[in-house]
């Protein structure tokens, strides 16, 4: 977090997560006000006992590869600035 910043982004909401090929999946989300990138995090149901960090994207969309086939994938995306994070 930067000294005197203070204003902290939206939260990234309207998540949409769209199979594409064996492994991948797509997912994109609405622009969050003042969030300059978006932490992308992943929890393979039964595999992973909590989310697990994937990638840092500065776009509203995130392509997730190496997923297991056939497994239940839970995504969560939270938007950031040099303030901080939202909720």
């Amino acid at each position: 977090n930067l000294p005197g910043a203070t204003d902290l982004p939206d939260v990234a909401d309207s998540l949409v997560l769209t199979p594409g090929g064996a492994g991948v999946v797509l997912a994109d989300w609405s622009d969050a006000a003042r969030a300059t990138h978006y932490r992308v995090f992943k929890q393979v149901v039964g595999v992973d006992a909590t989310f697990v960090f994937v990638t840092n994207v500065s776009d509203s969309d995130a392509t997730l590869s190496g997923l297991p086939s056939g497994q239940t994938v839970k995504v969560q995306v939270i938007s950031a600035n040099d303030a901080g994070q939202a909720q």
